[in-house]
């Protein structure tokens, strides 16, 4: 069984994998060691974890989680299923890039254009080659709301 975490800006999500069938799914603000815990008694079976993380700081949560598991940080040097094509791939978001690659599994063989909407909203195109070309970043909805109320006078927040 596999362990998946994405640790977003605004959310940290775990979903537990036998194989490819989904056992289960959770979204967090915050995570803590209990939460963990509670996983590795339920699941005594998980063997393996990928973290996909916005964030560099994720040395402590490696560190607890390689004393149960064989971990793997998703980055720019992971190999991958498709064809990064993007100009600087240092510095495209991790999300961005596992998103394209989930998109371009359930569609394989398809142009497929992924929009992720959460803290911000980004639109990432892999074309039907399996070539990931890219996309563009905006800011999400409580950010546009933010924006529209800071600098209007008469929009209500």
């Amino acid at each position: 069984m596999q362990l998946i975490i994405d640790i977003g800006n605004s959310k940290i999500k775990i979903a537990v994998f036998d194989k490819q069938d989904l056992v289960e799914f959770n979204s967090f603000p915050k995570l803590t060691y209990k939460k963990f815990e509670d996983l590795f008694r339920k699941y005594p079976q998980l063997s393996s974890c990928l973290i996909c993380s916005v964030s560099d700081d994720i040395d402590a949560l490696k560190a607890l989680l390689e004393q149960h598991l064989k971990i793997t940080a998703f980055n720019y040097k992971t190999k991958i299923p498709v064809t990064n094509l993007y100009a600087t791939p240092k510095t495209l978001g991790y999300d961005r890039l596992a998103g394209a690659i989930g998109a371009n599994n359930l569609y394989k063989g398809k142009n497929v254009l992924v929009i992720d909407s959460g803290t911000c909203v980004t639109y990432n195109f892999v074309n039907a080659k399996g070539e990931y070309h890219g996309g563009s970043i905006s800011p999400g909805l409580d950010m546009r709301f933010n924006a529209l109320n800071h600098f209007t006078a008469k929009l209500p927040w």
